[in-house]
């Protein structure tokens, strides 16, 4: 503040703040994958694997598009040096667990965007041939 020209204290004009520094920093997409595949058998086991950067804290299965039915993991395995993975095991798929999967993780207090959709299904497997009735099977 300072004396105006009438002899009145007025505000000093503002002084120029320094510039604003916003940090726009996004984590890249981890990858998700099915081990064996993608299409596993009634009963059968499956291991969902997210991968991401080396570092990644924790990682978040999220199942169901569109609910907030998830599984976190932050038992991480280091698969390389740059590189950081969860593995999510579902030991018998079935109609509830055959969905679409996507995965996040979390590194330096932020959440990462989600991978691309891994969609798991079940294999009908081989299609069996009705027997008519009094036809025995061949020997």
């Amino acid at each position: 503040m300072g004396p105006s020209p009438a002899g009145l204290w007025a505000p000093a004009p503002p002084q120029p703040s320094p510039p604003l520094q916003l940090c726009t920093w996004a984590l890249p997409r981890p990858s998700i994958t099915a081990e064996p595949g993608p299409v596993v058998p009634w009963g059968q086991p499956v291991t969902i694997v997210c991968q991401g950067p080396a570092g990644a804290e924790t990682f978040h299965l999220q199942y169901k598009e569109n609910t907030h039915k998830y599984k976190d993991e932050s038992n991480t395995i280091q698969i390389s040096p740059h590189q950081t993975a969860a593995r999510f095991p579902i030991a018998a798929v079935s109609e509830d667990t055959a969905r679409c999967n996507r995965c996040f993780y979390y590194q330096h207090g932020i959440w990462s965007e989600p991978s691309e959709a891994l969609e798991l299904s079940l294999d009908p497997g081989p299609i069996q041939a009705p027997r008519s009735p009094g036809h025995s099977a061949p020997a």
